[in-house]
């Protein structure tokens, strides 16, 4: 008897032709290359050499993936669904050269700052007008309701969405009896995340200013993201506890000391990655 991870990996096959060659037809998905088991769920799913060309939603019902390899697969675009895979912790895109990604999800960036770029598209930017209609999405899928959580605590960094949050739960009240699944409500999630944001704004404002300053840095961090989402910055307590600039020129890895972060005065050598 088939469970639902082998439901999804052969609604993926019959998307995709270059998966219909790759996963011989009458074998089980048990057998398939690439595919990882783990308690009857799929933990790592390795599709580079496939040729995927299209991915198909079913991908967000593997709720247990933890890996996903799509190196050199010629895809396009991913689907929203990706917003899904809350396990997810390892996402590789090398060599996809077609590939657009959604607004805020970038190659090279942690998995679930990509799958919460995805919950958006997903989720939140149908429904952004109609706080109604998104509380009535959220009833009706329940595997939506992580997925929402996880991109409301990746973006409530910023105060746009802080105050489209504030609207929306004044439009629709409901929204506020929702609990994530550690048992927070989304007045919880708005008010943690305000007091975080007062926490970190020290180091955001000193990495914004290192960036400033810096042409390298320019290129490495992109505009209009969130200092939190910067490639090489590691947070721990909403400070700035490492940072990898390893690869550009002139910086190297350093730990910020008391007070705002700050650039290592040498650059002739560093860190392993």
């Amino acid at each position: 008897m088939s469970n639902a991870d082998e439901d999804a990996l052969r609604a993926m096959r019959a998307a995709s032709p270059a998966l219909q060659e790759w996963w011989p037809d009458g074998e089980s998905p048990r057998s398939w290359q690439g595919v990882t088991w783990s308690d009857d769920r799929v933990q790592k799913l390795d599709l580079e050499g496939s040729g995927l060309e299209v991915l198909a939603p079913q991908i967000g019902q593997l709720q247990a993936l933890t890996v996903l390899y799509l190196d050199g697969c010629p895809l396009k675009e991913l689907p929203p669904q990706v917003g899904q895979l809350l396990a997810l912790i390892r996402l590789y895109l090398d060599d996809c050269k077609q590939l657009t990604l959604a607004p805020g999800a970038k190659d090279g960036q942690p998995a679930q700052t990509t799958v919460a770029a995805y919950a958006r598209l997903l989720i939140v930017e149908p429904r952004k007008d109609s706080p109604g209609q998104l509380h009535a999405f959220l009833l009706a899928n329940p595997l939506a309701l992580p997925a929402f959580f996880k991109h409301i605590v990746g973006d409530l960094t910023g105060d746009a969405i802080t105050d489209w949050l504030g609207e929306a739960i004044k439009a629709t009240p409901e929204l506020a009896h929702l609990t994530a699944p550690d048992g927070r409500s989304i007045t919880d999630v708005a008010e943690e995340a305000r007091l975080s944001r007062a926490t970190a704004k020290p180091d955001e404002d000193a990495l914004r200013e290192i960036r400033a300053a810096s042409p390298a840095l320019q290129k490495l961090w992109p505009d209009g993201q969130s200092p939190r989402s910067w490639r090489g910055v590691k947070w721990s307590d909403d400070r700035v506890q490492e940072l990898h600039t390893s690869w550009t020129a002139g910086w190297r890895c350093w730990r910020p000391r008391s007070g705002s972060c700050r650039p290592s005065p040498s650059s002739s050598s560093t860190a392993a990655r």
